[in-house]
């Protein structure tokens, strides 16, 4: 703990994630169509200290309502992909990230997406 007693400029700080372009520490809801590939960025996710971040994103089943698989692509980058299941319509899939910088002693961020997922759209094209 001896790191909490250091001046401002020679402690480690917890890195800002970043997704989508929103640094604060509100959570993000998206309206998705089930189906459809969401992309979640956080490439501007920086460190206060510049030290090297790594990323892990990760499934919440938990705290939503939807109970089937969820497969995250690119878990471990900045940018993650996941499709959006045809069934999970009317659910929500929470979804974290998890941002851990290289400092000492190693610092975390967290942010949670919320994705709304909504029916397909009937548009039809002539």
């Amino acid at each position: 703990m001896s790191w909490t007693m250091q001046p401002f400029a020679e402690a480690n700080h917890n890195p800002v994630s970043t997704i989508d372009g929103d640094s604060t520490k509100e959570i993000i809801i998206k309206n998705i169509e089930a189906g459809r590939c969401f992309t979640a960025d956080a490439s501007s996710t920086f460190d206060p200290d510049t030290d090297s971040l790594s990323f892990e994103w990760f499934y919440y089943r938990e705290a939503g309502t939807y109970n089937g698989e969820i497969q995250i692509l690119d878990a471990d980058s900045p940018k993650a992909h996941e499709t959006i299941p045809d069934d999970a319509v009317g659910t929500e899939i929470h979804v974290i990230l998890k941002v851990k910088d290289s400092g000492s002693p190693n610092l975390y961020s967290y942010r949670k997406v919320v994705i709304d997922v909504i029916g397909k759209s009937n548009t039809y094209f002539k």
